[in-house]
């Protein structure tokens, strides 16, 4: 992932994160990917599209 992919994924991601993973620490770890699968159908919009460009990136 490129610095400006990242960016637009926590730009896109930041409020959802905050919302239902606050608990955890700010950093693409296994903790914060378990919480956004966990909460996926609750997540905005900008953030589920974000979510899936970087697994298909990811992918590649």
């Amino acid at each position: 992932m490129s610095a400006d992919e990242k960016a637009a994924f926590q730009q896109q991601c930041m409020g959802d994160f905050t919302t239902f993973c606050g608990d955890l620490t700010p950093e693409d770890g296994p903790g914060t990917q378990a919480c956004f699968e966990k909460n996926m159908a609750k997540l905005s919009t900008g953030c589920r599209e974000a979510i899936q460009s970087f697994k298909q990136a990811k992918r590649g």
